[in-house]
């Protein structure tokens, strides 16, 4: 894990000032569009946009999709993701997010591009990480762009915007990975996207070693103010 201890790590108060810049300007974005790949996406005020994050971009545009296989995605946003993988050859991709706004905004992309995709080639549903997920249905690829800042208030009394970005204790990570493979198929991946600037990294790697996982760097992904991203592959 390298990267992770070598990138810029920015002081908690930075942090949250970041945090609460960026999710005004998401607000004050109102319903708006933006474009990817040739397609026209719908962004909800209340859902996190892609278009303030090139980083969601660079992901979709090159995440290792299973072509011809099944792709899921934890914490959809807009949907963005799972849309590109249908695109990009995936017979079956689903999102989930614990956020009814998101599966609103996510749904009503699909809408869209429906006469793109095979009928029930995407699904969108509310869910806590997994838990709407019908029992007995795996996938050949599993990703989560996880919220990597720890904050200080329980899930249950943060705003949607807020969990989109914390964890606090890492409980989701330790949820994550412990549950992931009862949902991979034989020979599937399971991947993460970790920001190690705005993690506490030492508590990653506690909680990598107690789930008794092993991580494999797959794909650098830029950011602003070099605040780069890792893709993680769980092994």
């Amino acid at each position: 894990m390298d990267s992770a201890e070598s990138n810029q790590v920015v002081e908690l108060a930075d942090q949250e000032g970041i945090f609460e810049r960026v999710k005004q300007e998401n607000l004050s974005l109102g319903k708006h569009e933006f474009e990817f790949n040739n397609h026209i996406y719908i962004g909800y005020p209340t859902v996190y946009s892609p278009f303030l994050f090139s980083g969601s971009f660079y992901t979709a545009q090159n995440f290792p999709y299973p072509v011809g296989g099944t792709f899921l995605e934890i914490g959809t946003g807009c949907g963005l993701t799972v849309l590109e993988a249908a695109f990009k050859g995936c017979k079956k991709a689903v999102g989930t997010d614990i956020s009814e706004d998101s599966i609103a905004n996510s749904k009503e992309n699909l809408t869209r591009f429906e006469s793109q995709l095979e009928d029930g080639q995407v699904e969108f549903y509310i869910s806590d990480i997994f838990s709407a997920i019908p029992k007995g249905e795996k996938f050949n690829a599993i990703f989560w762009n996880f919220p990597c800042q720890l904050g200080s208030q329980p899930h249950d009394e943060m705003e949607m915007l807020d969990r989109a970005f914390k964890d606090p204790g890492y409980i989701l990570l330790r949820r994550y990975l412990q549950e992931i493979k009862d949902y991979l198929e034989v020979g599937g991946n399971g991947y993460f996207c970790w920001h190690p600037a705005v993690a506490n990294n030492e508590l990653f790697k506690k909680v990598i070693a107690e789930t008794n996982v092993e991580l494999v760097e797959k794909l650098l992904i830029p950011g602003p103010h070099d605040l780069n991203a890792i893709l993680y592959m769980i092994k």
